[in-house]
């Protein structure tokens, strides 16, 4: 019998891609309807880990890697209140002229940082191409789709401040 559900399971994730990856990377955070996956939250934590030893000069003990954990899982749950709040006050969506706007943004800054490490590269005694600056910025996530995404959460959280602290602006 057990044979037959595990036969069956594994047919059903081979036809079924969309369940093949919320297998692979399950929801670990849910807030009302915003969820993040396990993904999101491993880089997350990694991140913060990386910040805080670097900010703090040691590294931390598996005992401080467990509440940097905690503290992570703390700030995605706010994050998707908000969300949630801004979204009930119709304030979480842009519009088509405001999306072009923060990508018009994202690519100008991805263009002026592209552009400063090129200048820096080609003072270098290595001789990096285009290219390898390119690759680069890729590895380390600078993209203008990534810039683009932050530019995007900041607006969220400028909504947010101005929903619910009005005085603050």
């Amino acid at each position: 019998m057990k044979s037959a559900l595990c036969f069956f399971l594994m047919m059903l994730l081979a036809l079924c891609p969309a369940l093949a990856e919320a297998a692979a990377d399950p929801v670990v955070v849910r807030v009302g309807d915003v969820v993040f996956t396990k993904s999101q939250l491993e880089s997350a934590v990694d991140t913060d880990v990386t910040i805080t030893e670097m900010m703090s000069q040691k590294y931390l003990t598996d005992e401080e890697k467990l509440g940097q954990r905690d503290e992570t899982i703390q700030r995605f749950i706010g994050v998707g209140l908000i969300e949630m709040k801004l979204r009930d006050a119709g304030k979480n969506d842009f519009t088509d002229e405001e999306e072009e706007s923060l990508r018009a943004t994202a690519m100008s800054q991805y263009e002026a940082m592209w552009q400063g490490i090129w200048q820096r590269a080609q003072q270098s005694e290595q001789g990096f191409t285009e290219e390898q600056v390119t690759e680069f910025m890729q590895e380390q996530g600078y993209t203008s789709e990534a810039i683009f995404e932050e530019l995007k959460a900041n607006e969220r959280r400028h909504r947010a401040v101005e929903l619910f602290c009005p005085r603050a602006i």
